[in-house]
């Protein structure tokens, strides 16, 4: 399993409508294992980050090649960008559970 994470830092007083904006686009989208969201507490500030798991690399890429097709793709990102500073960190990590 992998755990794909990417972090995004919010322009100034935007990180709440940010994470409301991702949080309805998340609502549209079919993740395999679902996500979590994360704002900053204790850390660099105005950070947004999700982090979604996916079965295989070829799962995250199929998953990520059909939303980027989408129609309604290009709305999100735009008012994506006029909320968040350009740039960001996409990360992939191999995810080993220990029982």
């Amino acid at each position: 399993m992998i755990a794909n994470r990417r972090t995004f830092t919010a322009k100034n007083g935007q990180s709440d409508a940010a994470l409301d904006l991702l949080k309805i686009e998340a609502r549209t989208m079919s993740w395999p294992h679902g996500l979590r969201m994360y704002s900053s507490s204790i850390s660099q500030f105005s950070l947004v980050s999700f982090e979604a798991e996916f079965d295989t690399l070829a799962q995250y890429e199929t998953f990520w090649h059909e939303w980027n097709s989408r129609s309604t793709t290009p709305a999100f990102m735009a008012q994506w960008w006029q909320l968040v500073e350009s740039g960001g960190k996409n990360e992939i990590f191999t995810v080993d559970v220990i029982k």
